[in-house]
């Protein structure tokens, strides 16, 4: 067993950023609100929903058994580490990684339940949202952030890529670059 650094601590950053409800008004600017079913129809998302699933529960498996100390089952494959190593002091970090990735897959399975004709249960979409917050205020912690900074940097690179409204052209075609120098305050 390995541990790390304490990084349970409030990040020391100023009041500044963007505040959830100004975040919810912002972000819907930039929804894509067609489904291009010609391109990645039924088929194609059932399939993308099975791999999920299956990535969820391998994914799911070694996050309780690396933080939680449970038994890695059977179905875990022994894969090549290639040349991973489990830092401790990253133990925030990649606790978060393999926490959000879990708890978004758990909300893409409640949403194709719905899919699937068994009804939209808000009440376990909320308990995974809540989830994944609790997931990202793990990684701002370690990372010193807060919500409200990456919200407003999150915003000001979208409206970088989508000076009016959301395009679907500027999506598949983005300046990564001049989206990086946003998110670094540069630009």
């Amino acid at each position: 067993m390995k541990t790390g650094a304490d990084t349970n601590t409030t990040a020391n950053i100023g009041e500044t950023g963007m505040d959830s409800t100004t975040y919810l008004k912002e972000s819907a600017r930039t929804v894509s609100r067609t489904i291009y079913e010609d391109k990645a129809g039924p088929a194609a998302l059932a399939a993308a929903i099975d791999a999920a699933e299956a990535a969820g529960k391998i994914v799911d498996a070694v996050k309780r058994s690396l933080f939680y100390g449970s038994a890695l089952p059977d179905f875990a494959p022994d894969a090549d580490p290639r040349g991973l190593s489990i830092d401790p002091n990253e133990a925030d970090l990649l606790h978060a990684a393999l926490g959000l990735t879990t708890e978004a897959i758990e909300f893409l399975e409640a949403v194709a339940k719905s899919l699937r004709g068994g009804g939209l249960d808000e009440v376990n979409l909320r308990e995974e949202l809540g989830d994944l917050e609790w997931y990202m205020a793990l990684a701002h912690r370690r990372l010193g952030s807060t919500p409200e900074e990456v919200r407003e940097r999150n915003i000001a690179k979208l409206r970088r890529r989508f000076p009016a409204k959301f395009e679907g052209e500027q999506a598949l075609s983005r300046d990564l670059d001049a989206e990086r120098r946003v998110l670094e305050g540069k630009e």
